[in-house]
């Protein structure tokens, strides 16, 4: 009662504060304490949990490094049971486990590891509108002359942005010259590129008709067990049925290894 009392009180004193300065200066008021209160949060973080000394990029790095700790640490922890089925025990071990390898981790290792993502990011960007661009012509049905003055066009609007970008993009511009040559290369071996499509979908084509021919047997297969066993028929006809029946599960056999 008396904790209830004294929260009540607190909020009290709060708002009576900011409504007695007005609804504009009380905004600001409310809006300035929450913005001390995130940069105090913000501070304990940086300097206490994970060891920086100003406010800079790695301390947004370590947050996410942390969040990916805690969160595969704390899977690991729950499927496995190691510390029993309570939430609360995994909780708290995930968290000391997460916040001392962020806590320790030297700043060397952080750039380290931002460097893989960062060619990650790179590599996933440049190569993206590359890979659209590459099947949209060769799903396109618009011919091997089609492909390349496509793949002609494309190359030359790279070169002329990287033309006139050329001062800005620095270093980065290694990456769109590899880009250039993989436009070379489409070019000159489109025919070899599209062939290896078409036998895709020559193989794909083919497992799509072993499947119908799949379920087509197999439901004559099961019709004609059933009647072998409701006819109740014997000696020379018997065998025949079964040795069909044989023959059926072999050709089941072949037709799902075709499939899979």
């Amino acid at each position: 009662m008396k904790r209830n009392g004294g929260i009540f009180t607190f909020l009290t004193i709060m708002f009576s504060s900011l409504a007695s300065a007005g609804p504009v200066e009380g905004l600001e008021r409310l809006a300035d304490g929450a913005n001390e209160m995130i940069m105090i949060i913000v501070q304990f973080l940086s300097d206490v949990v994970f060891n920086l000394e100003s406010f800079d990029e790695l301390f947004f790095a370590k947050i996410l490094l942390f969040l990916l700790i805690f969160f595969v640490t704390y899977t690991v922890l729950r499927r496995n049971d190691t510390f029993g089925k309570d939430k609360k025990i995994a909780i708290i071990i995930t968290s000391a486990i997460s916040i001392l390898a962020i806590r320790y981790l030297p700043t060397e290792f952080v750039e380290a590891i931002l460097l893989q993502y960062s060619a990650f990011a790179v590599g996933i960007t440049t190569l993206l509108p590359l890979m659209i661009f590459f099947f949209f012509l060769h799903q396109s049905g618009i011919g091997h002359r089609g492909r390349q003055m496509g793949w002609i066009i494309y190359g030359a609007a790279l070169i002329a942005i990287v033309g006139m970008r050329y001062t800005d993009l620095g270093s980065a511009s290694y990456i769109y010259y590899a880009a250039i040559i993989g436009i070379i290369i489409s070019i000159l071996g489109d025919k070899m590129i599209h062939e290896q499509f078409r036998e895709s979908e020559r193989k794909e084509g083919k497992k799509q008709r072993n499947l119908r021919l799949y379920m087509r047997l197999d439901k004559e297969y099961r019709e004609l067990s059933e009647n072998i066993e409701k006819s109740g028929i014997t000696g020379t006809d018997k065998k025949r049925a079964e040795k069909t029946l044989r023959h059926m599960e072999e050709r089941l056999k072949t037709l799902h290894k075709n499939i899979n």
